[in-house]
């Protein structure tokens, strides 16, 4: 079987554009339970639905609805995760060496002169072009000298566009090698020029391209390496761009570039290759120079980048984002470094320095984070302060932690700590905002020493002061230590999903060995726990949220774990040869043992000292994360072999999820992902209906109705139909499909890298999407055997279950039309004479719930009279109805 479907990440990427689609693929087998289709025209007549609520057929799978969680979205850190102090542990590589202001950034040493370092510990991060400084340009060249420290795919020379889907850009490396593309209409539709090798490390490169007419041409040091004459855009089709970066990507996730850069020259013609050689010789070549825009960074120092074309097309340099910024109030002047020289212990191998002039009465020295977009500022709430410290001797000065307003101007709570010294300790504090302060989500935490006012303790010219996980925590669910936010668990509680497959997705694999997700480094005390960079998504993991609060959350839901292990494949498309493969199977044997081990074993052992002796239930086991995506083939020659086989012999009861189609070794679940349209969705409804029943259980571990949600985090009521669609055949045939999750589950609202999302949030509130309340109402209104339901006439998609110990019977009906439908309802058996209707149900289906109307659209209760087992009920246009009946 082949059934793999669209992944995010072809999504995001292009690489695929349609599905193979199983219910064709694959031999029919028809189902018994099913004497009809699940669709057509109501026509003028009710539409009649005979449930056969006293002969019910298979059972429904207990496991059936579930939910997927993934790092992305500011899902975990900045999400359930409510740490709210952003690199606590200044271990995030983006973390500057030093603190720089904008008038501060500095050049470097050039192929002409000067030039910007952009990345690598340099603070200057990219370089903003001006609004339209490309609109009117047909013919052009563009050129660049790079030399790149380091290299990841998507690495951005430069990007001139709006978003994600009209754009123009260069990347280091499209996979391997340079690319140049340009597309009105996103990745899909890329009119594109590709070098053919890789660019060395640390040496001057120069990049250029160009366009006459509709022929494109690339040059890599001043040699021809690619020719397109079929390119039909222009920078000119984009219209006026506002995203003209250098060094950044239109796309979040994508990383910033690592490299110097000098020369930046823009055209308005197309240069000879002669014109392309003579810049390999001097700044300006034979033509003098860029005539639309031309960078050659030579000044001294600063955040401008101005322009020698003399068009006035400066440039503004941006800062590396600084999660810690200095305060200093009253003139005193500290400086904040980055230490390696100290750490903190193993895993933490470096820590903040504040190097202080002397701190007077008056004064005050320190340092402010502003958190996940804004430190949340609640009424009444106590906030849990901890961190490591240590000063140089001589150093008795109290410090004092603080919530403020971002400016600083209101401080809503501060409390005192004292008795730091030369060895590091940790310290812990309470800061308990007043009931009469105002919400807010603009908030910051600073942590310093404070002598504006009460008892004052200078501090020496040349003291300095260490800190390490400076940690800042709300009230959490339960309370628990490192605990999880309260409202995003209720409303996971409120879905009662029977599964949550973790941690991902893509984050699960990362795009390089060192940044997949190492479970192993996300267990013990979080002063132990170094994180990861998610390069998958483009933000750091401070890994807070690790294993064992993954098992706690799933132990909290009642829900079965579903944990991906890495398997031997990499975003970037490295794949781990045989003879390498066993450390990864040895982690995947030790992870089961974690989760089920006792705690005389090395792994169990180490979940007790984790804070949970009891073992918790078996887990599925998910081997890679689509895997159908690696054209090396190497899952199905060696890699899902050999760890089913090192699995299933120490855990042979085990149950195994392959990612892709393999006949290697069996398969317990194969894993499906599909992100579509509403109309998709309808219309696969029935693909299980005739799926082969011989081959494996079916895990739906990723879907959603994408299309059109592009801009809207948490989507619109016409694709969460669409999806209730496809339900009722996954219901419908839970004999095979075992499980499903939709996807992805958290959007931080305003700071997503994918919509749509199930649920979302800011720093205050959360809200349950329209497909949350579609989740939600299939999840708590399923019986555990399917009934068998015919129809006169097609204009519905439904599926009926009945809980056989109280004979309660669920029907869900889909009416994804602008009009409603008139039905009649008709139970065999004994049943009551009402029926409880719940629905969610809008006039228009555009619409959707968001974080400023979080109740637009959500399910309404009523009940329903009728007699003799038959009820007479209209499904409302734009409508997902759950009708239940008792019986009698």
């Amino acid at each position: 079987m082949n059934d793999n479907g669209v992944s995010r990440r072809n999504v995001l990427r292009g690489t695929t554009l349609g599905i193979i689609l199983g219910a064709t693929a694959l031999p029919e087998a028809a189902s018994p339970l099913l004497t009809g289709t699940a669709w057509a025209d109501s026509g003028t007549s009710p539409l009649a639905l005979s449930i056969d609520s006293a002969n019910p057929g298979h059972a429904v799978s207990p496991q059936l609805y579930g939910a997927f969680f993934e790092e992305i979205n500011y899902a975990g850190v900045g999400g359930i995760y409510p740490e709210l102090l952003r690199n606590r542990a200044f271990m995030d590589p983006a973390t500057p060496l030093e603190w720089y202001t904008p008038d501060e950034i500095p050049r470097v040493p050039g192929v002409f002169g000067s030039a910007l370092q952009l990345g690598g510990g340099s603070p200057a991060q990219y370089v903003l072009a001006p609004d339209g400084v490309v609109s009117s340009l047909t013919d052009f060249t563009i050129a660049a000298w790079v030399n790149p420290a380091e290299i990841e795919t998507w690495m951005r020379v430069f990007d001139f566009g709006d978003g994600e889907n009209v754009y123009m850009f260069m990347t280091l490396s499209a996979g391997s090698a340079p690319r140049f593309a340009i597309t009105l209409e996103s990745n899909g539709n890329e009119q594109r020029l590709n070098a053919t090798d890789a660019l060395p490390l640390n040496t001057w490169t120069h990049l250029a391209v160009t366009l006459s007419g509709t022929t494109g041409t690339f040059y890599v040091n001043g040699e021809v390496v690619d020719t397109n004459t079929s390119m039909t855009l222009n920078p000119s089709s984009m219209g006026s761009t506002t995203q003209n970066y250098i060094g950044r990507s239109q796309w979040s996730p994508d990383p910033y570039l690592d490299a110097i850069v000098d020369e930046f020259q823009i055209y308005d013609y197309a240069l000879t290759a002669a014109q392309i050689q003579a810049l390999q010789t001097s700044a300006g070549g034979s033509t003098g120079g860029g005539n639309v825009l031309w960078y050659r960074f030579d000044e001294a120092k600063g955040d401008v980048a101005e322009d020698s074309s003399g068009n006035g097309n400066n440039g503004i340099i941006e800062l590396t984002a600084e999660d810690w910024t200095e305060v200093t109030d009253g003139g005193v002047t500290a400086t904040p470094v980055l230490d390696t020289s100290v750490p903190l212990n193993s895993a933490l191998t470096r820590s903040l320095r504040l190097d202080f002039d002397g701190v007077a009465a008056g004064q005050r020295a320190g340092m402010a984070n502003d958190g996940y977009f804004g430190v949340p500022i609640v009424p009444g709430q106590t906030y849990h302060v901890s961190f490591f410290a240590k000063a140089t001797s001589g150093f008795d000065a109290p410090l004092t932690v603080a919530l403020e307003s971002s400016d600083g101007s209101t401080s809503y709570a501060s409390a005192q700590v004292r008795g730091i010294r030369g060895e590091w300790g940790q310290f812990r504090a309470e800061l308990r905002v007043p009931r009469s302060a105002t919400e807010s989500t603009d908030g910051r935490f600073v942590i310093g020493v404070d002598n504006r006012s009460g008892h004052v303790t200078t501090v020496a010219a040349g003291a300095s002061l260490w800190l390490q996980v400076v940690s800042l925590f709300p009230p959490t669910y339960r309370n628990r230590l490192n605990g999880l936010r309260p409202d995003l668990v209720e409303l996971l509680q409120g879905m009662r999903p029977k599964v949550l497959r973790f941690p991902g997705g893509n984050y699960l694999e990362g795009d390089t060995l060192a940044t997949r997700w190492d479970w192993k480094q996300t267990i013990g005390p979080v002063w132990e726990r170094p994180g990861h960079q998610n390069t998958a998504w483009g933000y750091f993991s401070d890994d807070g949220l690790g294993l064992l609060e993954f098992l706690q959350l799933t132990e909290d839901l009642g829900a079965t774990p579903v944990i991906g292990v890495w398997a031997g494949y990499t975003l970037d498309g490295t794949v781990t040869a045989a003879a390498d493969l066993a450390p990864y199977v040895q982690d995947a044997l030790d992870l089961v043992e974690y989760v089920t081990g006792p705690i005389n074993s090395t792994w169990g052992a180490q979940r007790a000292a984790d804070g949970h002796p009891e073992p918790f239930p078996a887990p599925y086991l998910e081997i890679g994360n689509e895997d159908f995506l690696d054209g090396s083939g190497s899952y199905e020659a060696y890699r899902y072999a050999a760890f089913y086989d090192a699995l299933k012999a120490a855990y042979p009861d085990i149950q195994l999820i392959a990612t892709a189609s393999v006949t290697s070794r069996p398969m317990d679940v194969l894993d499906l992902h599909y992100y579509e349209s509403e109309s998709w969705f309808e219309t696969a409804s029935t693909m299980f209906d005739s799926y082969d029943r011989s081959g494996p259980l079916i895990f739906v571990g990723e879907y959603a109705g994408t299309v059109n949600a592009g801009s809207l985090p948490t989507g619109f009521l016409g694709n969460s139909l669409g999806e209730a669609a496809f339900m009722t055949g996954l219901e419908r045939n839970s004999d095979l499909v075992h499980m499903s999750s939709y996807a992805p589950l958290f959007a931080n609202y305003g700071h997503t890298q994918w919509n749509p999302n199930l649920i979302g949030y800011d720093q205050v509130e959360s809200y349950g999407s329209t497909s949350y309340y579609v989740q939600r109402m299939f999840a708590t209104n399923v019986g555990d055997k399917v009934v068998p339901v015919t129809a006169s006439t097609t204009g519905l998609y439904y599926s009926a279950t009945v809980d056989s110990r109280t004979g309660r019977v669920y029907v869900k009906i889909v009416n994804p039309n602008d009009a409603a439908v008139t039905t009649q309802l008709t139970f065999s058996g004994k049943t009551g004479r009402t029926a409880l209707i719940e629905v969610l149900a809008n006039a228009d289906d555009t619409v959707g719930n968001t974080l400023t109307s979080p109740d637009a659209i959500t399910p309404t209760r009523s009940a329903l009279s009728g007699t003799g087992g038959v009820f007479a009920y209209t499904a409302p246009a734009n409508s997902l109805t759950v009708v239940t009946v008792s019986p009698r």
